[in-house]
């Protein structure tokens, strides 16, 4: 709360007119002309050690700050910021609190208040020392994972509702034979509506698996999906993400064939049963043949996660490695089409080296990072990197702050941009959860909002990429002070994957919009994948699809120009194979197009002679 403020009223419904009706008032006999509703940008991370602080980079006036000192110096570790649908950042600590295995805490940004949430090991067989982050599900809760704690001492799943402030453990990392252990990154909700993760490891090799985690579920929700090898990769740090082609992708910082780590795709979604894993690996050996990292050409050792980012042509994964390049790591990006790990820009020390994080994508379409080491007082940088920019890789990079001890210092984590409103704004609606989830063949919308100010109605956009929406219905506003609830089906979703955002349309001003929220049409799904490619005289097609329906196949070169067409397939529901002739064509790149009545598939053919 903020009691200097002349336009604080409080948050009730009454309240906001009258905050109105002061703030227009002061406006106008103050003669100022304040831009009410432009959003601020700000980075927000944790530095560690001595200097063991939340720290605020203004994008627009380039310019580092302390926005709070951390009590008891605490361990940091690979823990990130997110901000919640409340506004507020929520954080872990690997140490600190009063039994010194780590807190959960909120900050809020407008009015700097840091609060202590949960203490690690307050309970029996309480989780201790969480290495990662925490998301915010669909559903509203926190979910995070410690590294150790729990009844075996393995870590453990847990849950944190923001509103009512309560703290469940949902699961014990090894209670199950040949279960994996201490997880060090973070969960991540799939468009299927389940959380995936990782643990470092354990395992049938104890090399880390991958798992699955339905928060809905009460049926033996948790699912070890993947034990790594060692030679595929061992002891990932990171999380997974999920990109454009539904896939999940990940980083292991060990492993693969030269034991540098390796860039994987697990795809859990298409064969339930037999997921498919690809990797590949950080593969140019060092030059004295000595295992230490140096000289490896496109990187070694990541320890961070990926991020999706269009380079102005096409969408690629970005990511960072601790060491390799010039002996201090690089920034490298990884093409799900092609696929190949390229290294990007050498670290060289002046301008940072040692990453331990991850990227950041910020709404400005850049990237954004720290690194442990390195710069102008060896503690450290933040850094920008803008994959559109047509220049040289090494000219896209630009050092925007060095720490020096006295405003941070060595950081592990990454970067979370942070929206900010003018804090005098007076916020129409309070929107408390947003979920989706798909029944049957249909996917049910459903949102809780509070404090309704002169709200018209929420009109429904659903897209099929997350970037262009189009609206397919709307919902009256009711005006409610206490919380209330709406809902809305989509009666005809999109095949596939769907995402969806409101559009809150207000009485006296512009519309705004809510957080994007994503859901999988499970019935209708239409699904196509080829083998092998590149192909030399013949391939096989398997689609997947819900329910009968007529699949049209044709063969377009990069121009858009059909050069081979094939006879309609009927698929009559689950998965079918099909071969595909292809000794006329001739060699080179090509789109196979699929389409259906319920939807359309494009893959990246390469045709290759014997």
């Amino acid at each position: 709360m903020n009691l200097n403020n002349p336009c604080y009223t409080g948050n009730n419904y009454a309240n906001k007119y009258m905050k109105k009706l002061i703030c227009t008032l002061l406006c106008c006999f103050t003669f100022s002309f304040l831009s009410y509703g432009q959003d601020k940008g700000y980075l927000y991370g944790l530095t560690q050690g001595e200097s063991s602080r939340i720290i605020q980079y203004d994008i627009t006036a380039h310019t580092l700050y302390q926005a709070h000192v951390l009590p008891e110096k605490p361990i940091q570790g690979y823990n990130n910021l997110i901000q919640a649908s409340d506004g507020k950042l929520y954080g872990m600590t690997e140490s600190g609190g009063t039994k010194d295995n780590g807190v959960i805490f909120s900050f809020d940004p407008i009015e700097f208040e840091y609060t202590i949430l949960k203490n690690f090991g307050d309970i029996i067989q309480d989780g201790k020392s969480p290495d990662g982050s925490l998301i915010q599900a669909s559903d509203g809760k926190l979910y995070g994972m410690t590294e150790s704690g729990g009844t075996k001492d393995n870590g453990i799943i847990f849950s944190f509702d923001p509103i009512a402030l309560t703290y469940t453990i949902l699961k014990n990392f090894g209670d199950i034979q040949k279960d994996g252990r201490s997880p060090y990154g973070s969960l991540m909700q799939a468009l299927d509506g389940k959380l995936y993760g990782m643990t470092e490891s354990g395992g049938a090799n104890d090399y880390g698996t991958i798992f699955s985690f339905d928060p809905e579920s009460t049926n033996k929700p948790y699912a070890k999906l993947k034990d790594f090898t060692g030679s595929d990769g061992k002891s990932p740090y990171g999380n997974l993400i999920q990109a454009k082609n539904g896939k999940l992708y990940g980083l292991t910082q060990f492993g693969g064939t030269n034991g540098y780590g390796v860039v994987f795709a697990f795809d859990p979604f298409t064969k339930p049963a037999n997921p498919t894993y690809q990797k590949w690996d950080f593969n140019v050996p060092n030059v004295d043949n000595f295992p230490d990292g140096d000289n490896v050409v496109n990187g070694a050792w990541p320890n961070g996660s990926l991020t999706e980012a269009f380079d102005g042509v096409k969408y690629k994964l970005y990511g960072m490695t601790e060491s390799g390049g010039k002996n201090y790591g690089v920034i490298f990006s990884f093409d799900p089409a092609a696929p190949e790990i390229t290294k990007l820009m050498d670290f060289d020390k002046q301008n940072g080296r040692s990453p331990y994080g991850s990227l950041t994508l910020a709404s400005d379409a850049k990237l954004y990072g720290m690194t442990h080491r390195g710069g102008m007082y060896d503690d450290g940088v933040i850094f920008s990197y803008d994959p559109s920019m047509k220049v040289e890789p090494n000219e896209k990079y630009t050092v925007l702050a060095n720490f020096d001890g006295k405003n941070g210092a060595l950081p592990y984590a990454s970067l979370t941009e942070v929206r900010l409103k003018n804090p005098n704004e007076v916020q129409p609606v309070d929107i408390i959860s947003f979920m989706t989830k798909a029944v049957k063949s249909k996917i049910q919308l459903n949102w809780q909002v509070a404090n309704e100010l002169d709200i018209q109605k929420y009109e429904v956009e659903r897209s099929a990429d997350g970037l262009q929406f189009t609206a397919i219905g709307s919902v009256t506003a009711k005006n409610a002070v206490s919380p209330f609830p709406y809902s809305f089906i989509d009666q005809q979703p999109l095949a596939n994957n769907n995402y969806y955002r409101l559009k809150i349309h207000e009485r006296y001003a512009e519309p705004h919009y809510s957080a994007i929220k994503s859901a999988t049409n499970l019935v209708r799904a239409f699904k196509i994948s080829l083998m092998p490619n590149p192909v030399i005289s013949s391939a096989n097609l398997e689609l997947e699809i819900g329910g009968e329906s007529t699949v049209q196949l044709k063969l377009q070169d990069l121009q858009g120009r059909t050069v081979k067409q094939w006879p309609d397939k009927v698929v009559r529901g689950g998965i079918q194979v099909f071969s595909l002739p292809m000794d006329e064509v001739a060699a080179g790149s090509y789109l196979l197009v699929a389409e259906s009545p319920i939807g359309k598939q494009v893959l990246r053919l390469i045709k290759v002679n014997e």
